[in-house]
């Protein structure tokens, strides 16, 4: 082959390597806009119960945190005891369901902070409307959850024997005494918890009362409790007890 062929083909081999050498900018890859980051998701507000002033009452324990919508319900302390504590006991399942106060009972236990209940129900019923007006800040619904432990159990079940189309379902703890059907045939339920070593026929009895006059009854034991006491079981439990009404989320 003539040198000047050679030369030609050398040339244009080394200028083909130059050119595979040299890197390529990307078609437009810097032009891309840069994705925005999702905004970050809020907390949700902390469950807690906090103390909530009742115009012409006493202060009652207003749960916070919870659903606007779903049940309402309305807490009641055993004899000489504290409603705040009560309701913490089971705070987090009630703000899973709705939203829950805890009233202080009307009748003083020496100068301390324990109340018990008298028996003025027609007084109890003003003063749970008046403690959801300022809770809610609206009217109370027209149907409502009580829970009530020991003295509790009966202010829960004489309200609703006085006011039968108002407060339907009761979630009952510890109860001293038997409670008769009568007058409870418009309840929707009626669920009974007693402590492992505390005595349980009072309870046993007021199932059996209840669910022969056709009213969804049910009744657990506590393993590990003794009076009026969830024995750190509050959350499970109350679900379990709200679940068999079908209040439960």
């Amino acid at each position: 082959m003539p040198r000047s062929s050679w030369a030609t083909l050398l040339s244009a081999f080394a200028c083909a390597c130059a050119n595979a050498a040299s890197p390529r900018p990307s078609p437009a890859a810097e032009s891309w806009p840069t994705p925005a980051l999702p905004e970050p998701m809020p907390s949700p507000p902390p469950v807690l119960v906090d103390t909530l002033d009742v115009p012409g009452d006493q202060p009652v324990f207003a749960l916070r945190g919870g659903r606007e919508s779903g049940v309402v319900g309305v807490v009641f302390h055993g004899w000489c005891a504290h409603g705040m504590g009560f309701l913490q006991a089971f705070q987090t399942a009630a703000a899973a369901a709705g939203r829950f106060i805890a009233l202080q009972g009307d009748h003083h236990c020496g100068s301390g902070p324990m109340r018990g209940w008298s028996n003025d129900v027609t007084g109890l019923d003003r003063r749970i409307d008046a403690a959801l007006r300022a809770y809610l800040g609206h009217e109370p619904p027209s149907q409502i959850l009580l829970i009530g432990s020991s003295q509790g159990v009966e202010r829960a079940v004489d309200l609703s024997r006085r006011f039968p189309e108002k407060y339907r379902w009761l979630i009952l703890t510890s109860g001293p005494h038997a409670i008769p059907a009568a007058g409870l045939g418009r309840l929707g339920g009626a669920y009974f918890f007693v402590g492992q070593y505390e005595g349980r026929r009072p309870m046993q009895l007021s199932r059996d009362a209840l669910g022969r006059a056709g009213i969804p009854v049910e009744l657990q034991v506590i393993a590990g409790a003794g009076h009026a006491d969830f024995h750190g079981q509050g959350d499970p439990l109350l679900r379990q007890a709200l679940g068999f009404f079908r209040l439960a989320p």
